[in-house]
C-alpha cells in the first residue's frame, strides 16, 4: 500500500501560492535537472517551495495536489474561491482529501478534469501515478484522446503493455507532442511523480498548449541595451510596441539552457520574460530559434486621420476615445476599399478602416468610403467601449459606433443583438445609422451588400458557394480561344486543354464549348471581371471551374506570369494574410479569391488549406511573388493511384527495357479478397524507384533476374503503367481469410483470431487499405484481412495483406424483381422466369435478358405476408412474383420476398414517418407506406431497415397494395 503524503509538504505545495511572486532561489534546486522549469513556474506563480529557499524536487506529489496544480495552469483558481465548501458535495465522498483541496477537486470536475468515479473511489492524499497524471493533464489542457495508436507513439516505452488500456489515449497526445518523453526506454505508469518532473510537465504544457490563450509572461526583441549597466533594457514586443523594461535585483535569466547576467544580452535577441506587479522582470530566457514566437495578429480600429506616402507608407488612425496611432505599410500589404481592390493612395482621410497588423506590420486594409452603407451579421458588439464587428461577404469588419447613435442604442438595448442581420451608414469614420433587416443573410444574392451614394464599384469578391460541395466539378486549363458573348459560351483551343486529376494536369483531346453561368465568377490579377471583359484575353491560358451536374463554367481566372507546378506538403499558413509555404520549396505561395482550390472533390477557399496538407499547386509567377492559380489537396499518402496487385511466375527480366515478364499460365490478381486467374502474357514496366526485395531485404533489377522461374508479387501503377514494388517469395504459401485480434508495430506482427497465427511483416509487405498502397505498422486491430504468406522455417511472413470492409453493408448488391419459376432444395438453388427478370437501377426497374439461377445463402431471410418462411416452403410460390437481395461479392442471395396484391410505384419525398408504427409518408402522392422485416431497403449502396429512413429523404418506392393498406417491397433512397 503506498504512503500517505505529509500535510508539510501540501502546505508547501499549495498555500505559499499567497507569498507575493518573484523569481526565487532555491538551494536545493542548483544544478538540478528541473531547475529552469521549477525557477520559470515559479516566477508564473504556478509553484512555490516552502519560503525558507527549499522546493524539494525529488518529493513525490499527492493526487489532490496534483489537481490543485493543474487548475491553476488552466487558470481556473479564482473559480476555487467561489465554491461553497460547506455544500460541496466532494468533502463527503471524495476519500482523503484535504480541506484546501476540495474546492480544487470541485472546480476540476466541473472543467472534467475528473469524473465522478475518480473523486469517489481514489485516495486523494496518496502519491499521484505518472499515467494519472497524464490522463489528468491531456484533459486538462483540452487534448483530444487518440483511442488508437496509429503511429506507435506509445510503442517506444519497453513497458507500453504496462499502461492501463483506458489511459491509453490521453497519454498518446502527450507523448506525441513530446510533453511526456519517459525514463531511459521506459513509460513508468504506476511509478509516483516527483516535484521538479511537475514543473517540467507544467513549462511543456504551457508553451506547447496555452500560451496563445492565458498570458503569464511576455515576448519581446532586444532593441536598446544602452541602459543595461543600470539593469535597464528596451524590448519591441511581437505586437510592435516599444517598452523599456527594468530587471529585478534578483533576475533569474537563462540563455542557451545557461544562466547569464542581463548583460550577456545582444541586440536582435528574442526573449520571454515575467514581470512582477511593480512590472520588474523576476524571470527572461532568451528564445531559440525554433522557439521564436509566431507572427502576432491584431486589428485596429478607428477613422483615418491622414496618409503618408513615404518610402515606407504610413496610415494615421484616431480611434473611438480619439487617441491618435502611426501605422506603417508592409511590403505586400492588402488595400480594399468598399470590397474592391484599391492602391494605397485610394485610402483617404474620414474613411472607416480597420487594420490587420502582423507583428505590428500592416498587412491589410478594409477602408469604408464616406456615406457607403455596410450589410452583414453582427458578431460582437460592445455598448461600454462602443465598438461594433460585422462580418460581411468581404470580411469581417470592425467599427466604431458614433455617440449620437451610442447613446441611442444604450436606451433601447434590445435594439440590435449578436446574430443580426443589420444594415449600418457610415459617415466620418464612424457608424452613424444602424437598423436591423428580417431575414437576412451574408450568402444572399443581392448584390448590394455594400451600396455607396457616390458611383464606386461596389461588386463582391466573395467566391464561396453555400452548395459548391453538392455538385461535380472538372477543373481546366487551356487557351481560350473565343468568346460567343451571346450564347454566353467560351471555346477553348483543343490542342492545349489539360484537365486536372489526382495531382496531375491530364491531357484532353478534342475542343470544348462550355457555357458559362449567369453568375460566373472572372478574374485577372486579382480583380473581378465581367463576361463582356473576357474577349480581352483571348489567346491567354486560363483556368476554369466547370459544374458538371449544371453544365456551366462556375469560375474563369486568367493566367498572368510564368507558370509553375509543385507537388509537396504545406508546413506553414497564415489566413490572415493569405498565403501557405512549402516543405520542399523555399518558397511563400499567396492566394485570394480568383484562386481554385479543391478539396475531397469540392470547391473551398484558400482559407480552407491546412498545415501538412499534401497539395499539388498550380502557381502563376509575377515578378518575383507567386500566386497560387489552382491548389488541389491530394492524400497523404502517394498510394492515391490505381494499383492491381499480381502474383506470377517470374518468365525473363529484361534490364536494358526495364521491363519484366510474367509466365501466362501462372499470372493471378487480387480482387476483393480472392486472387483471380489472368488470361495473357504480361510485360510490365519496372519504375526506376521501384523498390524489389528477397527476404526482406533490397536487391535491384539485375538481382531480380536471378529469381527467374520464382513466385513474385508485384504492385503495378495502372495510372503511370509502372511496377513499383516487388517481392520475390520464398518458402511455402499459405492463406488466411481473417480478423486482426493484437498489433505490435514495435515487433512488426499482428495475429489472427481464428487461425490462431502470428504473422511477421516487414518493408516488403504489400498492404492494400481502401485501395491504398500501405505499410504494415497501418493495420489495426479488428481489420478484417486477406493475408497470403510464406511460411519461411516455422514463421509466417506477410507477403500480401487485403483489408476488407467491416461492415457486411458494403457488399454489392443487386436487387432483382421476377416471376419464381422453380426451387431446387436440393442445391438450394432458384431459377427465375428468364422473360420476367427486372432489376433496379437508379430508381427504375429495367429488363434483364436471359435465365437466371441463384444460389440461396445458408442464413436467407424469406418472407410471405409478413411472416419469416423457410426455403422447403418457397416452392408453394411458384410461379409468384418475388423480390431478391443478391450479394454479387457472396454469388448468392440474402433476402427473398413473395409479392401479394397489386404492384404500384413512386418516386416522391418522404415528408413525415413513425419508426413506433412502422410507416411513413410520401410528399406528392400523399400515400401512407406500411413496412415490415419483409421491406427490402437500400441507402447509398447499404441494405438497411425501415427505421433508417428519414424524413427528406428522396424515394422510389415499389408497394404492395393489399385491400386499402400500401405495403413497401422495395425502396431505394436516391
Amino acid at each position: 500500500m503506498r504512503k500517505k503524503l505529509s500535510v508539510f509538504l501540501a502546505f508547501i505545495m499549495v498555500f505559499t501560492m499567497i507569498v507575493p511572486a518573484w523569481a526565487a532561489v532555491y538551494t536545493d534546486t542548483v544544478d538540478h535537472w528541473s531547475e529552469q522549469s521549477v525557477l520559470k513556474m515559479d516566477a508564473k506563480g504556478l509553484i512555490k517551495g516552502d519560503g525558507k529557499g527549499n522546493f524539494y524536487p525529488e518529493r513525490s506529489v499527492s493526487r489532490q495536489e496534483v489537481i490543485a496544480l493543474l487548475v491553476r495552469l488552466i487558470d481556473k483558481e479564482n473559480d476555487v474561491l467561489t465554491v461553497n465548501l460547506e455544500e460541496s458535495s466532494v468533502k463527503e465522498s471524495a476519500k482523503g482529501v484535504g480541506d484546501w483541496a476540495v474546492g480544487y477537486l470541485e472546480v476540476a470536475k466541473k472543467e472534467g478534469i475528473i469524473t465522478d468515479n475518480e473523486l469517489t473511489v481514489l485516495m486523494w492524499n496518496w502519491e499521484a501515478e505518472r499515467q494519472e497524471v497524464a490522463q489528468w493533464l491531456c484533459k486538462a489542457v483540452k487534448q483530444s484522446p487518440q483511442k488508437t495508436d496509429t503511429n506507435g507513439v506509445l510503442e517506444q516505452f519497453v513497458d507500453v503493455y504496462d499502461i492501463n488500456k483506458l489511459k491509453s489515449p490521453y497519454i498518446i497526445p502527450l507523448v506525441r507532442d513530446k510533453i511526456i518523453v519517459g525514463s531511459n526506454g521506459y513509460f513508468r505508469p504506476l511509478d509516483s511523480v516527483k516535484r521538479g518532473e511537475v514543473a517540467i510537465l507544467l513549462d511543456r504544457s504551457d508553451k506547447k498548449y496555452l500560451d496563445k490563450t492565458i498570458v503569464r509572461s511576455k515576448k519581446g526583441q532586444i532593441i536598446g541595451l544602452d541602459n543595461i549597466d543600470d539593469d535597464e533594457t528596451t524590448v519591441k514586443d511581437d505586437k510592435g510596441l516599444v517598452y523599456d523594461l527594468t530587471f529585478a535585483y534578483n533576475t533569474i535569466m537563462y540563455k542557451g539552457g545557461e544562466k547569464v547576467e542581463p548583460e550577456d544580452l545582444a541586440l536582435g535577441d528574442w526573449v520571454e520574460y515575467v514581470e512582477d506587479d511593480k512590472d520588474n522582470i523576476t524571470y527572461a530566457e532568451v528564445l531559440e530559434n525554433e522557439a521564436l514566437p509566431e507572427p502576432t495578429t491584431n486589428v485596429v480600429t478607428g477613422s483615418v486621420n491622414s496618409v503618408i506616402n513615404a518610402a515606407v507608407p504610413q496610415i494615421t488612425i484616431i480611434d473611438s476615445k480619439g487617441n491618435l496611432g502611426i501605422y506603417s505599410m508592409g511590403p505586400d500589404t492588402v488595400f480594399n476599399l468598399n470590397g474592391k481592390l484599391v492602391n494605397f493612395m485610394s485610402i483617404q482621410p474620414g474613411q472607416a478602416v480597420t487594420l490587420e497588423l502582423v507583428n505590428g506590420t500592416v498587412s491589410k486594409v478594409y477602408a469604408i468610403s464616406v456615406g457607403t452603407t455596410i450589410k452583414g451579421l453582427v458578431t460582437q458588439i460592445d455598448l461600454s467601449s462602443g465598438s461594433l464587428e460585422i462580418k460581411t461577404i468581404i470580411s469581417t469588419l470592425n467599427f466604431w459606433l458614433s455617440p449620437n447613435l451610442l447613446t441611442q442604442l444604450k436606451i433601447d438595448t434590445n435594439q440590435v443583438a449578436i446574430g443580426d442581420y443589420v444594415r449600418v451608414k457610415v459617415n466620418n469614420g464612424l457608424v452613424s445609422e444602424l437598423f436591423v433587416e428580417a431575414g437576412g443573410s451574408i450568402d444572399t444574392d443581392d448584390s448590394s451588400n455594400m451600396d455607396s451614394s457616390s458611383d464606386t464599384d461596389n461588386s463582391s469578391t466573395d467566391s464561396s458557394n453555400t452548395d459548391n460541395n453538392e455538385h461535380n466539378y472538372t477543373v481546366y486549363t487551356a487557351t481560350l480561344d473565343d468568346v460567343d458573348k451571346s450564347k454566353d459560351e467560351v471555346d477553348l483551343k483543343s490542342s492545349t486543354i489539360e484537365y486536372l486529376d489526382d495531382g496531375r494536369w491530364r491531357s484532353k483531346s478534342g475542343s470544348l464549348t462550355l457555357e458559362a453561368a449567369d453568375d460566373v465568377e472572372i478574374y485577372y490579377d486579382g480583380d473581378e471581371k465581367d463576361f463582356d471583359d473576357l474577349d480581352d484575353y483571348e489567346d491567354d491560358t486560363i483556368y476554369l471551374v466547370y459544374d458538371e451536374d449544371e453544365d456551366e463554367v462556375i469560375k474563369i481566372r486568367v493566367r498572368k506570369g510564368t507558370e509553375y507546378k509543385y507537388d509537396d506538403t504545406i508546413t506553414d499558413m497564415s489566413t490572415r494574410s493569405d498565403w501557405f509555404e512549402l516543405d520542399d520549396e523555399s518558397k511563400t505561395f499567396y492566394y485570394d479569391e480568383s484562386t481554385i482550390v479543391m478539396i475531397d472533390g469540392e470547391l473551398m477557399n484558400g482559407d480552407d488549406l491546412m498545415e501538412d496538407d499534401e497539395v499539388y499547386v498550380t502557381v502563376d509567377k509575377v515578378s518575383t511573388k507567386y500566386h497560387a492559380a489552382v491548389v488541389e489537396v491530394t492524400a497523404s499518402n502517394t498510394s492515391e493511384g490505381d494499383y492491381k496487385v499480381y502474383k506470377a511466375t517470374l518468365d525473363d527480366v529484361d534490364t536494358s527495357n526495364k521491363e519484366i515478364e510474367l509466365k501466362s499460365t501462372t499470372v493471378q490478381y487480387l480482387d476483393d479478397a480472392k486472387w483471380r486467374s489472368s488470361s495473357g502474357n504480361l510485360t510490365l514496366e519496372v519504375a526506376d524507384s521501384a523498390k524489389m526485395y528477397f527476404d526482406g531485404a533490397l536487391i535491384d533489377l539485375n538481382e531480380l533476374e536471378t529469381y527467374e522461374n520464382a513466385t513474385i508479387y508485384v504492385v503495378y501503377d495502372e495510372d503511370v503503367e509502372e511496377v513499383i514494388k516487388i517481392k520475390v517469395k520464398k518458402g511455402t504459401e499459405y492463406k488466411y481469410d481473417d480478423e486482426i485480434s493484437d498489433q505490435s508495430t514495435r515487433n512488426n506482427r499482428f495475429e489472427l483470431n481464428d487461425a490462431d497465427k502470428t504473422i511477421y511483416y516487414e518493408d516488403d509487405v504489400i498492404v492494400m487499405i481502401d485501395g491504398k498502397l500501405m505499410n504494415g505498422d497501418d493495420l489495426e486491430e479488428d481489420d478484417k484481412v486477406y493475408v497470403t504468406v510464406d511460411k519461411v522455417g516455422t514463421e509466417y511472413r506477410a507477403s500480401v495483406v487485403q483489408v476488407k470492409p467491416n461492415d457486411s453493408s458494403e457488399a454489392d448488391y443487386i436487387i432483382y424483381k421476377a416471376t419464381l419459376y422453380d426451387v431446387d432444395t436440393r442445391n438450394d438453388e432458384i431459377d427465375l422466369k428468364s422473360n420476367t427478370v427486372q432489376y433496379l437501377d437508379d430508381a427504375r426497374w429495367r429488363n434483364k435478358s436471359g435465365s437466371l439461377t441463384l444460389e440461396i445463402a445458408s442464413d436467407v431471410e424469406m418472407f410471405f405476408d409478413g411472416n419469416e418462411i423457410d426455403f422447403d416452403e418457397l416452392d408453394d410460390y411458384e410461379n409468384d412474383t418475388i423480390y431478391v437481395i443478391y450479394n454479387e461479392d457472396e454469388e448468392e442471395v440474402v433476402k427473398l420476398r413473395v409479392k401479394r396484391g397489386i404492384t404500384y410505384f413512386y418516386d416522391d419525398e418522404i415528408n413525415d414517418s413513425s419508426t413506433s408504427s412502422n410507416w411513413f409518408e410520401l410528399d406528392d402522392a400523399n400515400k401512407t407506406i406500411y413496412y415490415d422485416d419483409d421491406a427490402i431497403i437500400i441507402k447509398d449502396g447499404e441494405l438497411i431497415e425501415g427505421d433508417d429512413l428519414e424524413e427528406d429523404d428522396e424515394v422510389y418506392v415499389t408497394t404492395d397494395k393489399v385491400g386499402t393498406k400500401y405495403h413497401a417491397a422495395v425502396v431505394e433512397v436516391e
